[in-house]
């Protein structure tokens, strides 16, 4: 009797197993049907060169995959946009590797919802050369492109290890300089946090808070701003219907220097 208890539990977890490699197979084979990878990479393109004037490059490899939870993932690698005319850096942003995420049921349904974007090692160069701005793109909207329509819905946008520096090349100083910066953003439950370190007018710079919206109510949380050897933390309250703002701050070491 106990042997033939054991011998059906096999035959169950052999079945479980089964099914869950035909379920994930199945997953991976719709999955590649309704994306075209290819399709993805020209439309992004196509989109960002007509909108922001700029020259955008892609590798020409794109992964494919299935996440545990049997979601859909692309990933894009060598990301450049380039710079405008006359700038010292030649690209503007460079991207180690993008992310994304698909919710397959709305896929089976021809709807686009992205659950998350992650850019992994962003690098961005942001400069001012004789007034004039590298991150004004003068968005052309009358553009001969072919201007399809891309109605995405985005659940979640991660950066991680990002690299941020401006330069303002009037005065010939590097105002901002960001060695680490990772940021979430969460539009399914209004959330928000990141964390950042660097100099800022070559003083040492650390940041770290979050927010997050609650019934029309957005509180925010600054965990740590560190200029130098000044330090301050606090909360904010943002009621947005009566416009009401209240909240409070430490400030300790204070030094203007």
């Amino acid at each position: 009797m106990l042997t033939k208890i054991s011998n059906n539990k096999k035959y169950l977890a052999i079945g479980a197993i089964a099914l869950v490699v035909i379920i994930y197979s199945s997953v991976l084979l719709i999955s590649k049907y309704l994306i075209n990878t290819q399709a993805i990479k020209q439309l992004l393109i196509q989109q960002v060169e007509s909108k922001l004037q700029r020259k955008l490059n892609l590798a020409d490899d794109i992964s494919f995959s299935i996440s545990w939870d049997f979601a859909p993932n692309i990933e894009l690698k060598n990301i450049t946009l380039s710079n405008m005319p006359n700038s010292r850096q030649t690209q503007m942003l460079h991207v180690t590797s993008l992310k994304i995420k698909f919710n397959l049921l709305e896929l089976l349904f021809k709807q686009v919802h992205i659950n998350s974007i992650t850019l992994f090692k962003p690098i961005l160069y942001l400069e001012t050369i004789q007034g004039v701005n590298n991150w004004d793109f003068n968005l052309d909207t009358n553009s001969n492109a072919d201007n399809t329509a891309i109605n995405l819905h985005i659940r979640d946008i991660s950066i991680i290890d990002g690299v941020v520096s401006y330069t303002d090349h009037i005065n010939q100083i590097q105002t901002l300089a960001i060695s680490k910066l990772d940021l979430n953003a969460n539009a399914s439950n209004s959330m928000f946090n990141g964390t950042l370190h660097g100099t800022l007018n070559n003083i040492p710079l650390q940041f770290s808070a979050n927010a997050s919206l609650v019934s029309k109510e957005w509180l925010f949380n600054l965990t740590k701003l560190q200029i130098n050897n000044s330090s301050i933390d606090g909360k904010l309250l943002v009621k947005m219907e009566n416009k009401q703002v209240t909240g409070e701050f430490n400030v300790s070491k204070l030094n203007s220097a």
